[in-house]
């Protein structure tokens, strides 16, 4: 009995090791440890920005650093010793299938006791509450917060929305649709700031031309003439080659001004986040109290934009709904000769809705902001 009880403590476990689920382990692990998996999105965020980074040289491939994502394989191994001995390729692809597929968010109690809707599942409980919080936050504050999860994007859209209610162009009774959009327009463009012309000593697409006419002639500050117009008359795209310089208008447009064929000019459709940003680097606030109501030195760029972006957005739902159509369209001319250039940038918006009747639409909106510029040496 001894020599059977020592010869089964000597013996060798002929049990099969059980294979190790390398997608389990991933899972359980970043899913208790939520800093593992924020630190997952940051570094594959990071690869897939260098991706659509251009080459700083053509036909160059382009040098990924995969450092974070390093730095993240070793922590896992670190921290789970059972993955030491597995390839980090299946380790890799484990994580992608988390990133793909990531946990649940965790509860949280801010939601559950200060975002909760009530049964209408419109209106939020503590609506006053919320707005109050809310208007502490800067805009960084805000959007980073309406990222986190859908309820606090809803509360934020929704105080946003508060705040434009608010607005002057909200304390007008509306007549037509012509003037409640004028009375927009005339806010965001005129009165909360004005649109200034961007830089064209900076601007790549212009960058080869003027280092051309530079090389020719000198180039002064009275040579260059640049203003922007802002109209919301109805004005086709190739209308940029034959528009007036100073106020581009449809009824204005003559192929005697023409500057060259308009297949020169370049069009294409943009998504509304595009054109907000189009219209934030151009944008000046000005720093009027009168027209916010308050002190306006919490009042920038960014937060304006953020106003119009959340604007826009509630027309856009509003169109989805009755079938309407929303088009956002960037459009470029460029006409170059040996001692001058004309540049022009058109930032276009239309609204149409109401097609009962046919393809025409029966309503219709539209916004124009013209970036022109001139170099005549």
């Amino acid at each position: 009995m001894a020599s059977a009880e020592l010869l089964s403590e000597n013996s060798i476990d002929l049990t099969p090791e059980v294979d190790l689920n390398v997608d389990e382990v991933v899972w359980n692990l970043l899913n208790a440890d939520r800093h593992l998996l924020y630190d997952l999105f940051e570094a594959l965020r990071s690869i897939e920005q260098q991706r659509s980074e251009p080459p700083p040289k053509k036909n160059e491939e382009p040098q990924i650093d995969t450092s974070k994502l390093e730095d993240l394989l070793d922590k896992i191994v670190l921290i789970e010793p059972k993955l030491q001995s597995v390839d980090p390729e299946s380790i890799v692809e484990a994580l992608l299938k988390v990133e793909r597929n990531p946990p649940d968010p965790l509860p949280c109690h801010f939601q559950d006791m200060i975002l909760d809707r009530s049964p209408d599942g419109v209106t939020l409980r503590n609506h006053d509450k919320v707005s109050l919080i809310l208007s502490f936050l800067d805009v960084d504050s805000l959007l980073s917060l309406s990222l986190t999860s859908k309820s606090c994007h809803y509360a934020v859209i929704v105080h946003m929305n508060k705040e434009l209610y608010h607005l002057p162009f909200n304390r007008e009774p509306v007549c037509t649709n012509l003037n409640s959009w004028k009375n927009v327009i005339d806010f965001f463009f005129n009165s909360a700031g004005r649109i200034l012309p961007i830089d064209r000593m900076n601007y790549p697409p212009l960058s080869k031309q003027m280092n051309a006419v530079k090389s020719l002639f000198p180039i002064s500050s009275e040579s260059i003439l640049s203003h922007t117009y802002v109209t919301f008359d109805c004005i086709k795209p190739h209308y940029i080659v034959y528009c007036d310089h100073d106020k581009p208008m449809s009824h204005t447009c003559s192929s005697s001004k023409a500057l060259d064929w308009d297949n020169k000019a370049t069009t294409k459709l943009i998504s509304c986040s595009e054109f907000i940003m189009e219209y934030m680097q151009r944008l000046e606030v000005r720093d009027d109290q009168f027209v916010w109501g308050f002190g306006s030195d919490s009042i920038s760029p960014k937060y304006i934009s953020f106003l119009l972006k959340c604007y826009l957005d509630s027309i856009i739902r509003c169109l989805s709904k009755h079938e309407g159509d929303i088009e956002f369209r960037k459009t470029e001319f460029i006409a170059n000769a040996k001692h001058s250039i004309v540049h022009r940038i058109w930032i276009q918006l239309s609204l149409k809705w109401d097609f009962r009747f046919g393809p025409q639409p029966q309503n219709s909106l539209y916004l124009t902001i013209a970036d022109h510029f001139k170099l005549d040496v």
